[in-house]
C-alpha cells in the first residue's frame, strides 16, 4: 500500500505540474510528497480540466467520485494501518489504476509501469488471500458438520438411555404393585367385623388395608384376654 501510495502521488504531481501549474502555486506544492494523497485527489478532482480528461481518457465504468474515493482511502488504510478487506483492496487498487490512465492518458508516464506491475503483485496476493479463506472456509463447514453429527449421535444415545430407564422403572414398579397385591390377598380377612382367630384367647377386632404410595400395607389389630389385664397386639402385614 505504501508503494500504490507514492506512486499515485507521483502520477498526481507530474499532472498537476502540466495542466495545474496556479494549483502547485497557490498551494505551495512543489513535489510528489509536498501534500498528503487524499489532498492531491481533491485538488485534482475539482478542476474542470480533470473532468474532462476523465470523460475523454478512463476506459472504467467506475463512477469519477468512487475513483476519487477508493484513492484517496488508499493514504487512510497505509498511515493509519486501518483493516482492510481483500474486496476493498480490490477496489482501491482498480480506482488508482483508472485514475492514472487519466492523469497520464497523453504521456506515457513513468508511475503506469510501475501501478501495472504493483497491480500484479497485489492480485496474485488477493487471489492467493482468496484461496487460504475459501479452504479455511471449507475445513470449518467440515468440521461443523462432523461435530453436528456427533451432537445428533449423543441425542440419540441419550434418548435411548431415558428410554431404557423409564422402562425399568416402570418394570419394577409393575412388580411391586403385583407383589404387594399378592400378599394383602393372602392377608384378607372374611366380611364379619369380628372373627375368632384360632390361638387361645387371641380375637381380631377389626382390619383394614392403608395405601401409602406405591406401598400397600394391611394392618391387623387384635387383643388377648388373659387373666392378666386387656392387651392390644398391632400385627403388620406387607
Amino acid at each position: 500500500m505504501t508503494q500504490l501510495q507514492t506512486a499515485m502521488e507521483h502520477c498526481c504531481f507530474y499532472f498537476s505540474q502540466k495542466y495545474l501549474p496556479d494549483v502547485l502555486e497557490n498551494r505551495g506544492w512543489d513535489c510528489p510528497v509536498a501534500t498528503t494523497l487524499d489532498r492531491w485527489v481533491e485538488a485534482i478532482g475539482s478542476s474542470k480540466f480533470f473532468v474532462a480528461s476523465h470523460k475523454s481518457g478512463c476506459q472504467s465504468t467506475t463512477a469519477i467520485g468512487e475513483i476519487l474515493r477508493s484513492t484517496a482511502h488508499i493514504r487512510e488504510v497505509t498511515i493509519h494501518r486501518v483493516g482492510i478487506s481483500t474486496e476493498r483492496l480490490r477496489k482501491c487498487l482498480e480506482s488508482a489504476i483508472a485514475l492514472a490512465e487519466v492523469l497520464g492518458q497523453d504521456q506515457q508516464s513513468q508511475q503506469q509501469p510501475e501501478l501495472r506491475s504493483l497491480a500484479a503483485q497485489v492480485r496474485s496476493s488477493i487471489q492467493d488471500l482468496e484461496d487460504w479463506d475459501l479452504g479455511q472456509q471449507l475445513f470449518l463447514d467440515a468440521e461443523r458438520s462432523n461435530i453436528a453429527k456427533q451432537r445428533a449421535k449423543l441425542d440419540e444415545l441419550e434418548a435411548a438411555a431415558l428410554k431404557k430407564a423409564n422402562h425399568q422403572i416402570e418394570g419394577i414398579s409393575t412388580r411391586s404393585a403385583h407383589k404387594c397385591k399378592r400378599r394383602c390377598e393372602t392377608l384378607e380377612m372374611p366380611s364379619q367385623p369380628y372373627r375368632e382367630i384360632q390361638a387361645g384367647q387371641r380375637t381380631v377386632l377389626k382390619w383394614r388395608i392403608v395405601q401409602k404410595g406405591d406401598l400397600t400395607t394391611t394392618k391387623i389389630w387384635a387383643f388377648c384376654q388373659m387373666q392378666s389385664p386387656l392387651t392390644t397386639v398391632a400385627v403388620t402385614g406387607r
